[in-house]
């Protein structure tokens, strides 16, 4: 849990007054509840899942991410084909890398939301697709760590 906190408060000094109204407790508790469903692995933010992390192996991936672009900057939610498009969209962003689809599914009365799964992709590329997707933060893990939860920096 450490490591997550410290990606929120390195990131929360670079955000706009107008951002870090999204992470109060409250939202952090939605993303930290939230089950990320890819393949037959449930993944938890801040968990460690010994099976996903053996398939992380055997996929023989140093670094991953799950990233959508539905509802970009949690206003409003789009329609069903509005995110569908911009999920697309995202899917043909990430042509070079090995993807998966995958399913958040909130607990705190939050529609579900389809995500991409993408093995071996840098940090700064993750972020830089979630700051163009409009995404408050996204999920990033490294085989054998816990799955984090990262703040992108607007200003990239």
């Amino acid at each position: 849990m450490g490591e997550i906190l410290k990606f929120r408060q390195k990131n929360e000094e670079t955000l706009s007054v107008d951002d870090r109204r999204f992470l109060s407790q409250e939202f952090d508790d939605v993303y930290m509840s939230t089950d990320f469903m890819i393949h037959n692995f449930i993944v938890n933010i801040g968990k460690m899942n010994d099976s996903f992390n053996h398939y992380l192996i055997y996929r023989k991936a140093t670094n991953w991410t799950m990233i959508t672009w539905y509802n970009p900057r949690q206003m409003a939610p789009l329609s069903e084909a509005e995110n569908r498009i911009r999920h697309y969209n995202l899917m043909k962003e990430l042509d070079t890398y090995e993807i998966y689809e995958g399913e958040g599914v909130g607990q705190h009365g939050w529609d579900s939301e389809s995500f991409w799964f993408v093995l071996n992709i840098a940090r700064m590329d993750a972020q830089e697709l979630a700051v163009r997707g409009g995404q408050i933060a996204y999920v990033y893990g490294k085989t054998g760590g816990l799955p984090g939860l990262i703040y992108p920096d607007y200003r990239i």
